[in-house]
């Protein structure tokens, strides 16, 4: 069977955007710096909530040194909180290509330092 015949679940997350995205939506490409991979790892944030950040956004604010950040709206431990992803456009990748540089939640704090040297030190042998 094609592509066209998976289930959802299984579909890889672009053919996903394509079968269930509203008709016209265009998926912009994100690429993350080994910074925002790590600060995605310790707080907790995947990838699709940065794509639908990037993508689906409540307000974006213009940096001072010319990165975007885009901040939207999601809900977290029964509650609602912001999601800002700052980000560099990179037109020489393409149209709407991003360089995602950081991520973090307004109100969640960090894990404490042991905590955080042990997920890093996780993170640093099991995911390169």
């Amino acid at each position: 069977m094609g592509e066209s015949s998976c289930l959802p679940v299984s579909c890889p997350l672009s053919l996903q955007h394509q079968l269930f995205a509203p008709i016209g939506y265009h998926m912009s490409t994100i690429k993350l710096t080994d910074h925002a991979r790590e600060r995605m790892f310790l707080r907790g944030i995947s990838k699709s909530m940065i794509q639908s950040a990037v993508d689906k956004h409540d307000k974006t604010i213009a940096e001072d040194d010319g990165d975007t950040r885009f901040v939207k709206s999601v809900r977290r431990k029964g509650n609602r909180r912001d999601l800002h992803v700052v980000a560099k456009p990179l037109p020489q990748e393409g149209r709407d290509t991003w360089l995602i540089k950081t991520v973090w939640i307004r109100g969640e704090d960090d894990p404490n330092p042991i905590v955080k040297a042990i997920k890093t030190l996780l993170m640093k042998l099991f995911m390169r």
